[in-house]
């Protein structure tokens, strides 16, 4: 969940330089694009490439012939805690509670320091590419912006 935080909120901030809680404003637009239009994109790339993470960790590990029903249940919660409305629902909390805070991203920008979109937003695109074949273009737009900032 910290990672669809940090995709969601890190470079979106930094982009616009705006602290936290301003991406709640009704107005927000990106790439001419509502605020829910863009986190449900930049989510749903965030849970697709974690979720079959997590499913090829467990196949993985889980001896065919075991039926463990305690890792099955683990599986289904993971799957639920990164379904794309609880990932929506814990990053716009956590816009609302960190309203007044420049994100860490925006720090960097501002200050021209090298910022963390490789390691949150790049590592999406990364894994979910070069593990899984699933592109992230909302994720890779992103690395993209904040490095031409």
């Amino acid at each position: 969940k910290k990672l669809a935080v940090n995709c969601v909120i890190n470079p979106l901030t930094a982009i616009h330089g705006v602290k936290n809680g301003e991406l709640l404003n009704c107005q927000f637009r990106y790439l001419g694009r509502s605020l829910d239009y863009v986190m449900n994109h930049i989510l749903e790339e965030v849970s697709a490439v974690a979720m079959i993470d997590i499913e090829s960790q467990f196949f993985e590990c889980t001896p065919k012939s075991s039926g463990n029903c305690t890792d099955i249940t683990l599986m289904k919660s993971a799957s639920q805690q990164l379904s794309l409305p609880i990932l929506k629902y814990f990053v716009t909390d956590v816009m609302s509670k960190t309203a007044d805070n420049v994100s860490s991203m925006l720090q960097d920008v501002r200050s021209e320091r090298v910022t963390e979109v490789r390691l949150l937003n790049g590592y999406v695109v990364d894994s979910g590419f070069n593990k899984y074949n699933v592109e992230c273009p909302w994720n890779k737009h992103l690395c993209e912006a904040v490095e031409a900032l």
